[in-house]
């Protein structure tokens, strides 16, 4: 319900005349729950996994696995998240093209793409 309301409230901000801010910056300002959940539905399927099977390799389920507090991860989560959100406000601040934010957001996935199996400690044994 959570994500279809904030999904409500995107779409209701990027339209009509009085606009608050073009579609290129609801990806930055949901970047981690995005990056998350294309990640997996890449990387599972990669793996013969169904990207709709319940499982732990979420980030909230690595960050625990690796020794944090729900309480920490959840304050780690939500850090990240800000922070990445005022990249994309800074961008709309200081009016950056579109294309180059889109092509940011989208370095910015390929790097967590790359390197997000690293969080995980019990991949890291191997």
């Amino acid at each position: 319900m959570l994500g279809f309301m904030l999904a409500w409230l995107f779409i209701e901000a990027m339209q009509g005349e009085q606009a608050l801010f073009a579609p290129v910056y609801a990806l930055w300002f949901l970047s981690l729950p995005l990056f998350d959940t294309v990640n997996l539905l890449i990387k599972r399927p990669m793996k013969g996994i169904s990207p709709f099977k319940p499982s732990t390799d979420h980030l909230h389920h690595q960050l625990l696995r690796r020794g944090f507090s729900v309480e920490a991860v959840v304050a780690i989560l939500t850090a990240v998240s800000f922070l990445i959100g005022m990249i994309g406000f800074l961008g709309d601040y200081l009016e950056a093209s579109e294309s180059l934010m889109f092509l940011l957001f989208l370095g910015l996935f390929a790097a967590y793409f790359r390197y997000s199996d690293k969080i995980d400690p019990a991949k890291n044994k191997a």
